[in-house]
């Protein structure tokens, strides 16, 4: 009974720190989209920036996922990803465009 218990407290602990996960994670697996998608890109640049609301983005990834929006290396890349994991990745930058357009310059 105190082992069972014992489990419970411990998942319970670990729920509740799921959003944080997410968020280290998202925020680790973006610097590898940051190697092409530079946020300085231009506008009509060959590689866009990654600055699109998160619905928009997610659904742009999604495409490549199954091969809806075609592309030489992009397929691939978003093939590799779960959906939940491109969703987790387009609600990142959503949250990175929303704080640099607050940021006073």
């Amino acid at each position: 009974m105190k082992q069972c218990l014992l489990m419970m407290f411990c998942v319970c602990a670990l729920v509740e720190d799921i959003p944080a996960a997410q968020e280290a994670w998202a925020s680790a697996s973006a610097q590898a989209c940051l190697g092409c998608h530079r946020p300085d890109s231009g506008e009509g640049a060959v590689i866009p920036a990654l600055d699109l609301p998160a619905e928009l983005l997610a659904q742009r990834m999604l495409a490549y996922r199954t091969g809806a929006l075609g592309g030489t290396v992009m397929p691939r890349i978003a093939r590799g990803y779960s959906v939940a994991e491109l969703r987790a990745l387009a609600a990142f930058f959503d949250r990175d465009r929303s704080r640099d357009d607050h940021v006073d310059k």
